[in-house]
């Protein structure tokens, strides 16, 4: 299962898949960006995410993950530029992906 968390689903149940800035797997993000893709498998408690690329601009467009389904839940990453985070571990069952780019510059993003 893909999912473009920019696209028109913003939300998945199920308990695996890959998921994609605006870009998809082998294009550039968009500019003014501002995105949310909440993952609520329901029965699992601990959700993992893991990441195969990622490259944003440096200081000006992020990735944030929660752990849970608000940006009042505990902040488990504040990601930009090129550095290819570890693993992030969401405990509360529930996992919360906001993205958000300016208005210039775009790069190859997330996966």
């Amino acid at each position: 299962n893909f999912f473009n968390m920019c696209g028109p689903f913003s939300a998945t149940t199920l308990t695996g898949g890959k998921i994609y800035d605006s870009g998809g797997g082998s294009g550039i993000y968009n500019n003014n960006e501002n995105c949310n893709f909440l993952i609520t498998p329901g029965c699992v408690q601990k959700i993992v995410l893991k990441f195969s690329a990622f490259n944003l601009e440096s200081s000006y467009d992020y990735l944030k993950v929660y752990d849970g389904a608000t940006t009042s839940s505990r902040l488990l990453l504040n990601a930009t530029g090129s550095f290819i985070p570890d693993s992030i571990v969401a405990t509360s069952g529930k996992m919360l992906l906001v993205f958000t780019s300016d208005g210039s510059i775009t790069n190859s993003g997330f996966d």
